[in-house]
């Protein structure tokens, strides 16, 4: 909630000493785990720019997390966040190009992957988000529910692109390569079999339906493990699809 000169007892000009953090709220945002290292990251906007120091100094100090390799770090100043970073498999990181993550980022971020021995990773895909009032991350659009389901808003399908980085023949620096595939022939390329691919809202969703749930964060859910998912109560037909789909939503309201 901030710090005010009450709270210290002093005399200030501005109420308000410490700006408030609401944000924290939303902790996969400020950093994130990959392969045996951590992307700890710089936020787009000034509001949520100090929540990194949480994770910096954890990262820094922690005796069992001091060695922990770091593929990004806040310094470099380019946007990235949380919400946009995913591993869908031992081979394969997925990274939003969205409002709050830019493609110029990724690029750097392969070029760190790349030059770590240790890595698994082969391959980076990095799939547009559309800046779009009600899209803000990855996440709000698509999100790996399971090995082989998918969670989708069709609203983003017209303008659907991606692109590949290739961490085995790409050099020591991996360029982006913008590749034609249709969202489910990226994800099969990616675990190898057919995807099934879950519509927001639900099969034959109503435009409203659909709008108003992705705007409602209707992808946004958290896989606790594959088949698993947590998310919001008020995402009554999406919930009612992912059911139908075979997958367990534990609910909550927020």
């Amino acid at each position: 909630a901030g710090i005010t000169k009450y709270d210290l007892g002093i005399e200030a000009d501005h109420e308000l000493i410490v700006d408030p953090m609401p944000n924290l709220y939303f902790t996969r945002d400020p950093f994130a785990s990959v392969g045996n290292g951590v992307t700890i990251h710089y936020m787009r906007y000034k509001v949520r720019q100090r929540e990194t120091l949480f994770s910096r100094f954890v990262f820094s100090n922690h005796p069992k997390l001091v060695k922990t390799p770091w593929y990004y770090d806040p310094a470099m100043k380019m946007s990235i966040e949380g919400g946009d970073v995913f591993i869908y498999n031992n081979d394969t990181l997925v990274v939003g190009v969205s409002e709050r993550t830019d493609l110029e980022t990724i690029t750097l971020l392969a070029r760190n992957i790349k030059a770590n021995k240790e890595v698994e990773f082969k391959r980076i895909v990095a799939i547009n988000v559309p800046k779009w009032t009600n899209l803000m991350h990855l996440d709000t659009w698509l999100t790996m529910l399971d090995k082989d389901k998918f969670l989708y808003s069709p609203i983003a399908n017209d303008v659907f692109k991606f692109w590949d980085y290739d961490l085995v023949n790409g050099g020591a620096e991996p360029q982006p390569k913008e590749n034609g595939l249709p969202l489910e022939g990226l994800l099969q390329s990616i675990i190898n079999k057919k995807p099934v691919l879950i519509p927001i809202a639900g099969n034959n969703a109503s435009h409203i339906d659909i709008e108003r749930e992705t705007h409602f964060d209707g992808t946004n859910y958290l896989a606790i493990k594959p088949g698993v998912v947590i998310g919001y109560a008020r995402n009554e037909k999406t919930n009612a699809a992912l059911a139908a789909a075979g997958i367990k939503v534990l609910p909550f309201h927020g």
